[in-house]
């Protein structure tokens, strides 16, 4: 009875992987979150007192309705809370903090490793897309974002060799030369939905293992990424606010 027993439950696991497998699968090709295609809940409410919050493959969502920035010292204060939350080149250091603070992660030298660090030293990279409900579509444009080091997309970086590898078909040495300029030196990376950011609505991140995004990243350009490939690997949807 024990020999079938074992067997009988060996064979459930087998099946019970392969269907989660299955499941993986389909929402990569339907390009939404497993939750969705098995029409369970989409949002998850936790509770403060779990912070960190930094469980990867969790996309968190932080109300940004009541953040202000002004600027005093001048007369009336100005208030610029659009102008320095939707704009990338500014928000980006802020963003950065928001994200340190809410995940129990600690600022990093910029151009030095990765942008944040943990208590054991594992690094974890900031990368910002478009937010899907803010800007909509199925372009390449709108979906496609830089995840590789700046330098392989910069003018006066390695884009140009990145470019010449690509135009002649030698898609594994870009890849060779994004992962020693990036890939390869950090431990996670941590996606926002940031870029071109819209003041009042939530600010969303998910942490996601440097092995996986190397996984999904374009099998055209690797140093691009799809928001949709990302938000799919999404496991639950969880409500926080940042501490």
């Amino acid at each position: 009875m024990e020999t079938m027993t074992c067997k009988v439950s060996s064979q459930l696991s087998q099946d019970v992987l392969a269907g989660l497998e299955e499941l993986l699968i389909a929402a990569r090709i339907l390009e939404k979150p497993w939750w969705e295609i098995m029409g369970l809940p989409k949002t998850v409410k936790q509770d403060s007192h779990t912070w960190p919050h930094n469980q990867p493959y969790t996309l968190y969502h932080a109300p940004t309705a009541n953040f202000k920035f002004q600027v005093t010292g001048c007369g009336a204060p100005i208030d610029v809370t659009r102008e320095v939350m939707g704009n990338g080149r500014s928000n980006y250091p802020v963003i950065q903090k928001l994200v340190a603070r809410a995940a129990g992660l600690t600022l990093n030298t910029e151009g030095q490793g990765s942008d944040l660090v943990d208590a054991d030293g594992r690094g974890y990279e900031v990368k910002a897309f478009l937010d899907t409900d803010a800007h909509p579509g199925e372009s390449k444009t709108l979906n496609l974002f830089h995840t590789s080091a700046s330098s392989t997309f910069a003018r006066n970086g390695q884009a140009a060799k990145v470019n010449q590898l690509l135009d002649d078909g030698q898609y594994q040495q870009a890849l060779q030369l994004c992962r020693a300029t990036g890939y390869d030196r950090n431990d996670f990376y941590l996606y926002t939905n940031t870029r071109e950011f819209s003041h009042g609505g939530p600010l969303k991140y998910i942490i996601i293992p440097t092995a996986a995004v190397l996984e999904n990243i374009s099998k055209h350009d690797p140093r691009l990424i799809d928001r949709r490939t990302i938000l799919a690997l999404a496991t639950q949807i969880v409500e926080i606010q940042i501490p």
